[in-house]
């Protein structure tokens, strides 16, 4: 944090953001919050849809919301970070009556499913922002070689038999995480392939993405900054990179710096991006840390509601 208020003090002065903050709407941070809860609510239907694929728990709605914020509660208490919340799914999914392989398949492809459609709709944003040659190319080339390359290894991966060049326990135990992990990217590709049947499903995908960067977007506008939609989400998207390293306190500091300093790479002065940046964290990290720490401390009584639902599928 001390380092974004000396990139602050450098680019803009104090006198710049001051001048932002007495032309501010604040009525804009209302379209945020309602951004942000759009985020939460399409993040617990994809999670419940994830995990009803092929005859799988059929977790009552509220549950799915209280598990994402006991999810996000671990993430801000945990040093872990972004691996504890993905550790909390991957209990709620074991509370549910699915096996080892099952859960390690589900929690993969809920997480490929959202950075799916993560990565897929950046990588149009670049190609959208280099067409018009409003960027530089260390901003939109590396999504666009990459992208590509990791959706090809997605799709053709198959798990291999390490058995033959590795004996014993260990050869068996690489064998059945890879085949997990394949199965994983199978679950996304049979949805991708069925699009009508799962359309609920891909679009809480969408729709959780949208909903964060309209947070961002509408904090932006608070303070008279208007970003076009495929700059702003190359941007949105480049930093939103950073949160998920395994950083303590939900990356505090760190997060900041990064929005700030990829909004700029687009145009956005320093000045608006950094007071756009406070009121976005400050509705995307502060604001649901609160019931969040309350879900995960209240893990007992979410797993026993979780456990009502073994043997209770979609129908």
């Amino acid at each position: 944090m001390f380092g974004l208020v000396l990139l602050v003090e450098r680019a803009a002065g104090y006198q710049g953001v001051l001048d932002r903050l007495r032309g501010a709407k604040p009525e804009w941070l209302a379209l945020a919050i309602a951004g942000e809860a759009v985020c939460f609510a399409a993040f617990a239907a994809a999670v419940r849809g994830v995990f009803a694929l092929r005859g799988g728990p059929a977790i009552r709605y509220p549950t799915a919301v209280r598990l994402v914020f006991a999810s996000l509660g671990a993430a801000r208490a945990v040093p872990a970070g972004a691996p504890a919340g993905i550790a909390v799914f991957v209990w709620a999914a074991r509370k549910t009556g699915l096996t080892r392989a099952q859960t390690a398949s589900r929690v993969l492809a809920l997480y490929a499913l959202l950075f799916g459609v993560f990565a897929g709709g950046t990588w149009l944003c670049a190609l959208s922002v280099l067409a018009a040659e409003r960027v530089s190319l260390g901003l939109t080339l590396p999504w666009l070689v990459a992208v590509p390359l990791v959706f090809a290894s997605a799709t053709a991966f198959r798990a291999p038999r390490p058995q033959g060049w590795i004996p014993g326990r260990l050869g068996r135990w690489l064998q059945t995480r890879l085949a997990e992990i394949e199965d994983g990217f199978a679950t996304v590709r049979e949805i991708a392939l069925h699009p009508r049947r799962e359309a609920g499903l891909i679009a809480a995908a969408v729709l959780d993405w949208v909903g964060d960067a309209l947070c961002l977007w509408a904090s932006l506008r608070a303070f008279g900054v208007t970003v076009q939609p495929d700059r702003l989400l190359l941007a949105y998207s480049t930093a939103y990179l950073t949160t998920l390293l395994p950083l303590p306190l939900g990356g505090i500091g760190t997060v900041e710096t990064a929005t700030v300093l990829a909004l700029r790479s687009v145009g956005v002065p320093v000045s608006a991006g950094f007071l756009a940046v406070l009121g976005y964290r400050a509705i995307n990290f502060w604001l649901p840390t609160l019931p969040g720490l309350t879900s995960f401390a209240t893990l007992g009584r979410l797993g026993r509601r979780l456990a009502e639902t073994r043997g209770r599928s979609r129908t």
